[in-house]
């Protein structure tokens, strides 16, 4: 905070903001809208971490985190809840009838709601493979190797791929911004945080 006092770029949206989020999210929903926030901030320098695991905020390791649960292990540190991200069931729009074969999580990411609904469901049917992150999942599906979730801000954007008719309907999961409280006053913090909100809620709307 002293160093961004001294050099002015409290003043000012330029500098370097580091913002963690799984890949999905990053390589889907973030980077497309990328573009605008650099051409209206052309001095600023973001930095987009896609990272499966949660980064620490106390640790200065990312300025921002966009996560599908509230972080409770890291103090002080402010949350806002951003929205609420639908998952849908989605195969290749080519594959064949029939009950699928489910792309499934392994044992690293079983404690997740969307990895235990998916576990559930293939229990009484066939896995094909598991992976440990959705961008995988995503690779998996675009091969044809079966069914899995995706959130619906993404799957239904994707060519290639069918939104399955499927009951019961997979849990949702919330999205929510943290940050570290000492860059709230900091002008280019302000702009990335009202970015990544617009950006993912504009995304949600259209799910």
């Amino acid at each position: 905070a002293a160093q961004s006092r001294l050099s002015g770029l409290n003043q000012r949206a330029e500098g370097t903001v580091r913002l963690t989020s799984v890949p999905l999210l990053i390589n889907h929903i973030l980077v497309p809208a990328l573009p605008a926030l650099l051409s209206d901030h052309p001095n600023l320098n973001l930095e987009l971490i896609a990272e499966p695991k949660d980064l620490s905020l106390t640790k200065r390791e990312a300025d921002f985190a966009v996560r599908l649960s509230r972080s409770n292990r890291e103090a002080p540190i402010l949350a806002q809840k951003i929205g609420e991200l639908s998952y849908g069931v989605y195969g290749s729009a080519s594959r064949a009838s029939g009950p699928p074969n489910w792309i499934v999580y392994d044992d690293t990411m079983a404690h997740l709601p969307h990895a235990k609904w998916l576990a559930a469901q293939s229990a009484s049917g066939t896995t094909a493979v598991a992976v440990n992150d959705a961008e995988t999942v995503l690779a998996c599906l675009r091969t044809g190797l079966g069914a899995s979730l995706l959130p619906v801000a993404v799957g239904d954007g994707l060519d290639g791929l069918s939104r399955l008719d499927f009951a019961p309907l997979p849990p949702s999961r919330e999205v929510w911004l943290l940050s570290h409280p000492d860059h709230k006053n900091l002008v280019r913090m302000n702009v990335v945080a009202e970015w990544v909100k617009g950006t993912v809620r504009q995304a949600l709307a259209g799910a």
